[in-house]
């Protein structure tokens, strides 16, 4: 399953809550309840939804890692050609990928100030 890693190991750690698998290799249907409520999502989640690491989904749309990676999470806009590759991987239109976009970094910058 994971390089390195004993399944039973794995498992129980999902089980706890400390990993979220992807829910193509779980077999589960979008629709999981308050998993992914439509008005809390991140662009996390819609990756999580189609079962990516971000090394996947930023080789699927040809960014770096790093580059997806503060894209993800509100640290860098992405530019309208980034922004039309990751709407269409995700399968969202490109103005629900700047609405959730502008989540991510409403809740990260949330989170800072209630340090």
């Amino acid at each position: 399953m994971h390089r390195g890693t004993d399944n039973s190991q794995y498992w129980r750690t999902w089980v706890v809550g400390t990993r979220l698998l992807g829910l193509q290799l779980l077999g589960v249907a979008n629709g999981v309840g308050e998993l992914f409520a439509e008005d809390r999502l991140v662009l996390a989640d819609l990756r999580h939804q189609i079962g990516l690491s971000q090394h996947a989904a930023a080789d699927a749309v040809g960014l770096t890692a790093s580059m997806y990676g503060a894209i993800e999470t509100g640290f860098r806009t992405a530019d309208p050609e980034q922004r039309r590759r990751l709407a269409a991987l995700y399968g969202v239109t490109e103005e629900k990928f700047q609405v959730l976009w502008q989540r991510t970094r409403d809740t990260r910058t949330a989170r800072i100030k209630a340090r």
